[in-house]
């Protein structure tokens, strides 16, 4: 097969990959919190441009995903539940299993315990690391994430700035992080919304863009490679003369 058809392959795998995450990008267009994906295909685009001096290319390239943490705007929902983070940070999340996470989707909820939850069943950390118990009754949250209610501050929500490179996704919004938790700062200058939460940043018009416009690549590579089939057939047709 020549490297012409190894190429268009390459191409045409290269375009599924970036429709799926187009896919999951839109799928979660209303998903508070959430973070759209963007690829890079610079090293499988590399391979294909080796077709010159090389027999084939590496069709087990992967595209490199990287999260878009632009911040995603804030919707009021007058619930006293849902928290927003105006600013740099992420909050900090303690799963069942004692595992740390971080995440900016903030709809949260009062367990059974009293304790501050996020609808995936994880502790909502205070700053000190610390699960905030809230009482039965009304309560209020302020700018620097001070939880208050009648009997006073009961705990302060914490805003952590962990390095975003070394986060990574692993659903519902939330981040685990790969460096060292106890190197993970404050976040400095951001500020809590009660009754509002951030929307997703993936932008609707631009995803549609990008899916009309691959949609119309990946056609080409696939007519590309019907070309180099039907090619091949000539050819060993007339070498069989």
């Amino acid at each position: 097969m020549s490297s012409g058809i190894y190429a268009a392959l390459s191409g045409a795998v290269a375009r599924t990959q970036l429709l799926e995450n187009i896919s999951n990008n839109l799928s979660n267009l209303h998903t508070a919190g959430f973070k759209r994906d963007r690829l890079s295909f610079a090293a499988m685009l590399d391979d294909a441009s080796q077709t010159r001096r090389t027999a084939g290319v590496n069709l087990n390239a992967v595209a490199e995903s990287r999260t878009d943490f632009r911040h995603g705007t804030l919707a009021k929902t007058n619930n006293d539940f849902d928290v927003a983070i105006n600013g740099d940070g992420f909050f900090r999340l303690r799963s069942a299993d004692g595992s740390l996470y971080y995440s900016r989707q903030g709809t949260f909820a009062r367990a059974l315990d009293g304790r501050l939850i996020n609808r995936a069943g994880d502790e909502v950390l205070s700053v000190d690391n610390n699960p905030i118990v809230l009482p039965d009754g009304a309560f209020r949250i302020d700018e620097d994430g001070r939880v208050l209610a009648a009997e006073g501050q009961i705990g302060q929500i914490g805003l952590f700035n962990p390095d975003s490179a070394q986060l990574s996704k692993v659903g519902e919004s939330r981040f685990a992080f790969s460096g060292d938790e106890a190197a993970v700062g404050p976040a400095a200058g951001s500020q809590v919304q009660q009754g509002y939460l951030e929307q997703s940043n993936v932008n609707s018009m631009e995803e549609m863009a990008q899916l009309i416009s691959n949609m119309r690549n990946f056609e080409a590579y696939q007519k590309a490679m019907k070309n180099y089939h039907e090619l091949s057939i000539k050819v060993h047709e007339i070498a069989a003369f």
